[in-house]
């Protein structure tokens, strides 16, 4: 909304010369390369917002490239005035306007996008519109291949920097999940001892192959009210689960003690101190 404030004007006209940084971004490669109007403008966040205001059903019939247009319209444009004022259909408006000059989502505007569709796979198309934005950097929350990064095998999209995502590291629940870990590096681990030094290598591994942080997106499966175990409390669950392939922790009262023991073990690595001695920064993570 516009203020009516008197500084309104040039304190926009500033910020429109920032530089950002995108605090949180999943892209794994560059794209996409729309073969779809409707694809071209509508991002899987936004069919979320179209199934809530229709059904499954429907928007399986919206995406349906088969149909012909004319045919899947009518079913989203009922969508779409149950969704437009939605916080993810304002992201379809800014890519309505700004990458096609289409004022609002409409047959006719779907028509004149077929015709020119932008490939956002071609690396060029793609960092334009980085520019266009303003973005300089990008923190990929994208979950890669990590030994394959470390290797230098993946290929990040421009101007991404990856989040180590740590969820993996200390929600554990098996022994299987352990050793998943540890191959990271061609490692195989029997103690916690083992364990905490192997993810320390593997943390370390990363920030040399480019990575720039920690992310953790626990709070999609467990509370963020990280308790204070003792060590022994978290070895003996560490123990208990390396005992037998077959066993498995359960959550809360199995896994958490061990959980919550690395996490403040991985912040504590990360903690600031004589120059070169932490591997990566933290950064937290907020359900969506």
């Amino acid at each position: 909304m516009k203020s009516t404030a008197s500084c309104y004007l040039a304190l926009r006209e500033y910020i429109e010369t920032l530089p950002v940084i995108d605090c949180h971004d999943h892209t794994l490669a560059m794209g996409p390369k729309p073969t779809d109007p409707v694809k071209a403008v509508i991002d899987w966040y936004m069919r979320s917002d179209l199934i809530s205001a229709s059904s499954d059903r429907e928007v399986e019939i919206i995406f349906n490239e088969k149909l012909p247009l004319e045919e899947r319209w009518p079913v989203l444009e009922r969508a779409w005035r149950r969704s437009k004022h939605t916080g993810y259909a304002q992201v379809v408006r800014r890519a309505l306007r700004a990458f096609y000059q289409e004022p609002d989502l409409t047959l006719e505007g779907l028509r004149r996008i077929a015709e020119k569709m932008i490939d956002f796979s071609d690396e060029a198309n793609f960092t334009a519109a980085l520019d266009k934005a303003h973005i300089v950097a990008r923190l990929a929350d994208n979950w890669p291949d990590l030994k394959g990064f470390i290797a230098g095998k993946v290929k990040m999209p421009p101007r991404s920097r990856l989040m180590i995502p740590l969820p993996g590291f200390h929600n554990l629940y098996n022994a299987n999940q352990v050793q998943g870990i540890a191959g990271i590096i061609d490692q195989h681990v029997t103690s916690l001892d083992e364990y905490v030094a192997a993810c320390r290598e593997i943390f370390t591994r990363l920030k040399a192959a480019g990575a720039v942080g920690f992310k953790d997106q626990s709070a999609y499966e467990r509370t963020l009210a990280y308790g204070m175990p003792t060590r022994q409390e978290a070895e003996e669950a560490f123990n208990w689960l390396m005992a037998d392939p077959r066993r498995s922790l359960s959550y809360p009262d199995g896994a958490r003690p061990l959980s919550d023991y690395l996490f403040h073990h991985f912040m504590r690595m990360a903690r600031p101190g004589p120059a070169g001695s932490a591997p990566y920064r933290a950064y937290g993570r907020h359900p969506q």
